[in-house]
């Protein structure tokens, strides 16, 4: 069923007058209706740039209010027990959903040691795993309750202010890893300036998103409308969109797409097409 109150919200939102239609990449006025959800929730898709998000938007300082508390998703939200995290920890996450010693691998064959940032960390059950890899870990993560459980329990560096991490050095990072987090983004119109600042030239930028490939065909919208927007997806990423953008930033990329509805992304920071794959 849907979620009562984040629908009474659109309500309001368009009960309250005029609403922002800019691309929350772009900026650009126009774009395509692809189809709706709940009737009142549209998947757009912009003419200027491609990239498909939801409508109506919500403000930043809203979308950061409902990450703190309201957002649930199991095991990515849900802080565990004493008890439950020494089995998780004893079990290094194996045979949970998040488990990520596939996506290790997959960085591994690409940068086998350095300094890593965890891009949306949660509570830090992927900043841990890449200390236990080998790599020098530290997580960004904008829910205050979840960064502070990661760094008393799980003793990991976790930092939480929008501040902080665009206050880092520039080229601080081998690796910048990013699963399932851009896609809840109300805006992202400097995400990838930011990735290019702080990866080193050379270093790897990681993106896991849901792969939205199709969703602007009637058959590819109706297989991948119940998890391409809504109250938590606010983007829809295609393989399309990703590549041009990562392109246009500076980055060399190879594009991989898995079984499991994901797209996964390994781009290489450049400085010119020389240095590409």
């Amino acid at each position: 069923m849907a979620n009562i109150k984040y629908l009474t919200k659109v309500v309001t939102t368009y009960l309250s007058g005029p609403m922002d239609e800019t691309c929350p990449f772009c900026h650009h006025t126009q774009a395509e209706v692809l189809g709706n959800k709940y009737f009142l929730v549209q998947l757009r898709k912009c003419q200027n740039c491609g990239l498909m998000f939801r409508f109506p938007k919500e403000k930043p300082e809203e979308n950061l209010r409902f990450y703190q508390f309201d957002y649930k998703e199991g095991l990515t939200t849900d802080l565990p027990s004493n008890l439950e995290l020494k089995n998780l920890l004893e079990r290094q996450f194996k045979n949970t959903t998040k488990d990520f010693s596939g996506k290790i691998d997959l960085l591994k064959s690409y940068v086998p040691k350095g300094k890593l940032l965890d891009f949306g960390c949660s509570w830090g059950y992927g900043v841990w795993q890449f200390q236990q890899a080998g790599y020098d870990t530290i997580g960004f993560e904008i829910s205050q309750p979840r960064a502070e459980f990661g760094s008393k329990y799980l003793g990991v560096d976790i930092i939480n202010r929008l501040e902080e991490i665009n206050n880092l050095a520039k080229e601080s990072f081998d690796v910048i890893f990013t699963s399932h987090v851009l896609e809840h983004l109300p805006d992202i119109s400097n995400v990838f300036e930011l990735f290019y600042k702080l990866l080193k030239t050379g270093g790897i930028l990681a993106i896991f998103v849901p792969n939205c490939d199709g969703c602007n065909t009637l058959s590819g919208f109706k297989k991948k409308k119940s998890f391409a927007f809504g109250e938590k997806h606010t983007i829809a990423y295609d393989s399309s969109f990703l590549s041009q953008t990562l392109e246009n930033h500076k980055f060399s990329v190879h594009l991989l797409k898995d079984h499991h509805s994901e797209l996964q992304v390994i781009a290489k920071k450049i400085m010119n097409l020389n240095e590409a794959f």
